[in-house]
């Protein structure tokens, strides 16, 4: 049985007719054409699947999760030190890294002495959680940026 199946003609009147009857009334269309339609399904959902996905992260890129002072903060005596700043930058980098994830920002990334506003050596809690205000801030700005510039190459 081949794959490709040629309906029977039947004769009418002289005119030829194509049948998927066959000789019981009984559907002859081949199994490869129900076959064929139900890839075509799949293969439509799938894209629709994969284009939501993607325009339910369109121009969000994947964000992590701001740092929490704890994180950052890594012997808990409530002050943030350089030497603790850098050293936990340096473990989520390692932790994005072997996850597959892309650090074309981390030249973006603040300094120490950005965040320690007072000069003192120490980032308190006060200063980090201004710190953290201010970049959600710059974030939502840039995300309100981006829009407005689709928004007018449409």
């Amino acid at each position: 049985m081949g794959l490709l199946r040629i309906p029977k003609l039947r004769r009418w009147n002289n005119t030829a007719t194509h049948s998927n009857q066959g000789e019981h009334g009984m559907n002859t269309k081949p199994l490869s054409s129900y076959v064929f339609g139900g890839l075509v399904v799949i293969t439509i959902m799938l894209l629709l699947a994969s284009t939501a996905a993607t325009a339910s992260h369109h121009g969000k890129g994947k964000h992590h999760k701001m740092p929490s002072f704890a994180d950052i903060d890594l012997n808990g005596d409530g002050a943030i030190v350089a030497s603790e700043f850098y050293e936990a930058r340096a473990a989520r980098m390692a932790e994005r890294a072997k996850a597959g994830g892309k650090m074309k920002n981390a030249a973006n990334a603040p300094t120490f002495e950005s965040i320690d506003l007072d000069d003192n050596g120490e980032v308190s809690a006060e200063e980090f959680a201004a710190h953290q205000a201010e970049m959600r801030e710059k974030m939502q700005r840039q995300k309100q940026d981006k829009k407005a510039k689709q928004k007018q190459q449409e």
